[in-house]
């Protein structure tokens, strides 16, 4: 999936490249919004770039940002330095990467939030570019944003390679008194949370197969004899109707065979009613009974993928608890074993 995402981009910048880098290019996809942007809030949408922001950029402002620097950004994005909250707009998100630009300057890229592009929801980028001053990074910028508690999130020996440079030694751990006071997300809880999406993926794709089997097997108990039931009814309704219909237009002794016969339908027509109504509530009431079954069967298959979790949880607690029970005894035996020779060669000493 991510190999997609990337030769996709690729092709899409290569594809407006090739477009004279048009302003009326339309917007380009850049990837799936990554687990590390999830982290920290950002909404599992598509990410885009509008090629009018890309050509300012690249023609105008930061010529230092090159098509193949852009075919990075993926692969960066899904392992940043650093992610802040914007300085000056604060609905806005900030990725600090370890991608440089081509005088060697880390780029950063701030993010415009579940708005509406390419007929879709989606985060934005709204740049790309270096932050720096005269060819060095603008570190001032970095540490302000820090002590102002705008980090949220920071891959800690990156940051603290980056941050070297600028004299500042990022802290391991926060302090109440140091250069980090206040809690943040770092590339612990990144890998934690790819494991458990990573987990809930799988077992939402187990769900959904099972359950459309079972909508399969469903499907299957509810045969078509139910609509021809309804057709071959509304054919009787429709032959009796016309019946009655001739026999007011015929002679006394005709006309009253008729309404006999049409008596006799009466008794059809109510027994063919029952069956009609019974079929068509059937057919009617299909849905709901399907709806209702796959639902029970949903929550009963996540019930057992929970349980199985469970079972598992209690099954490797109790292999951890045995394994220590065993340390734990040949720990003793040791000690024993070592106390009785300890003490054979003090009876041998005197």
């Amino acid at each position: 999936m991510k190999k997609l995402d990337d030769d996709a981009f690729a092709k899409d910048l290569e594809a407006w490249e090739n477009n004279g880098y048009s302003y009326g290019h339309p917007p380009i996809r850049v990837m799936q919004t990554p687990y590390s942007l999830q982290l920290i809030g950002m909404k599992d949408l598509p990410i885009y770039m509008d090629p009018s922001k890309l050509s300012e950029v690249m023609d105008q402002k930061h010529p230092e940002i090159t098509l193949e620097i852009l075919k990075q950004l993926p692969q960066a994005l899904r392992d940043p330095m650093m992610i802040l909250k914007s300085k000056t707009h604060s609905e806005r998100i900030v990725a600090s990467l370890s991608l440089k630009d081509t005088s060697g300057v880390e780029i950063i890229v701030p993010f415009a939030l579940d708005k509406p592009k390419a007929w879709k929801q989606a985060n934005v980028i709204t740049s790309i570019y270096a932050k720096e001053r005269n060819g060095r990074p603008r570190y001032s910028w970095y540490i302000d944003c820090i002590k102002e508690e705008l980090l949220l999130y920071a891959h800690r020996e990156k940051a603290a390679q980056f941050l070297t440079s600028a004299g500042v030694q990022f802290p391991m751990e926060e302090q109440t008194n140091g250069f980090l006071t206040y809690r943040i997300k770092d590339e612990n809880d990144l890998v934690k949370y790819k494991k458990e999406k990573e987990r809930l993926i799988s077992s939402m794709q187990g769900i959904r197969e099972r359950i459309e089997e079972l909508g399969r097997e469903t499907q299957s108990q509810f045969p078509e004899e139910f609509a021809r039931c309804l057709s071959v009814s509304e054919e009787f309704f429709a032959a009796l109707d016309d019946l009655r219909g001739e026999a007011t237009t015929q002679s006394h002794d005709i006309g009253d065979e008729m309404l006999a016969a049409s008596d006799i339908g009466d008794e059809m027509l109510a027994a063919s009613n029952t069956v009609a109504e019974e079929a068509y509530y059937s057919i009617k009431l299909a849905p709901t009974k399907v709806r209702t079954h796959l639902d029970r069967c949903a929550h009963d298959a996540v019930r057992d993928v929970l349980s199985a979790v469970a079972d598992s949880f209690v099954y490797h607690t109790m292999a951890v608890e045995h394994r220590h029970a065993e340390i734990l005894k040949a720990e003793n035996h040791t000690k024993d074993a070592v106390q009785e020779t300890k003490e054979q060669r003090e009876e041998k000493t005197r």
